[in-house]
C-alpha cells in the first residue's frame, strides 16, 4: 500500500509543480516519496541517507528542483553499481538560505562533461545523458531567484558527484502550505 501511495504522491506533485511553485516542504516530501520507491528497487545495492533538520522555514521554490539531481544521482552515478552504492541529501539550514547537498559515490563525470555542465550546455555522451536535468534546474532557480551562483557541482571519476542547492530566504517569507509533511 505505501508503494501506491508514493506514487500516486510522486504523479500529482509532478503534475502540479512541473506548472507552478511550491514549497521547500513539498518538495521534500517529492524526494521521501522517490528514495521510498528507489530503495525498495534497489534494496541492498544502494543506501539512501536524508538528514533534514526540523526548523525549517516554509518558503517557496521552484517545484521540481531538489527530487531531478537526486534521480540524477541515482541514474548517471550509481544504477550500474552491483553494490555500495550511497547517496546522502544534506538540508541545512543557513544564515541566509536553505542548503541542499546531494552526493553520491558513484561513477562521477569527465572533467570536459563537468565544464559543460557548469557553462550551462545541454550535453549527452554515451556514458551519460544526464546535463538536461543539472542545467534544467539551475536555469529554473535562476530565473526563480533572479541571480546566479544557486548550484555548484563537483565530480571525481570513480569517485562521484556532489551538487549543492542554495535556496535564498526572502526576509519575512512563510509560504502558506496546505500539503506539508
Amino acid at each position: 500500500m505505501e508503494i501506491i501511495e508514493n506514487i500516486s504522491y510522486m504523479l500529482q506533485y509532478s503534475l502540479k509543480c512541473t506548472k507552478q511553485d511550491t514549497t521547500f516542504q513539498e518538495e521534500l516530501r517529492m524526494v521521501q516519496a522517490y528514495l521510498f520507491l528507489q530503495e525498495r528497487r534497489f534494496g541492498s545495492r544502494i543506501h539512501f541517507r536524508l538528514s533534514v533538520p526540523e526548523d525549517l522555514p516554509q518558503i517557496m521554490i521552484p517545484g521540481m528542483s531538489v527530487q531531478p539531481v537526486v534521480e540524477n544521482a541515482i541514474q548517471h552515478g550509481l544504477e550500474k553499481m552491483e553494490r555500495g552504492g550511497e547517496i546522502q541529501v544534506l538540508v541545512r539550514r543557513m544564515e541566509t538560505c536553505i542548503e541542499v547537498t546531494i552526493r553520491d559515490n558513484g561513477c562521477g563525470m569527465e572533467p570536459e562533461l563537468l565544464a559543460a555542465i557548469r557553462r550551462g550546455e545541454e550535453v549527452s555522451t554515451k556514458r551519460v545523458s544526464g546535463g538536461i536535468g543539472l542545467v534544467n534546474v539551475s536555469r529554473r532557480m535562476e530565473i526563480f531567484y533572479k541571480q546566479t551562483g544557486l548550484v555548484d557541482i563537483t565530480s571525481e571519476l570513480d569517485k562521484g558527484t556532489t551538487v549543492t542547492l542554495r535556496y535564498p530566504c526572502r526576509e519575512g517569507e512563510e509560504a502558506e502550505c496546505t500539503n506539508c509533511w
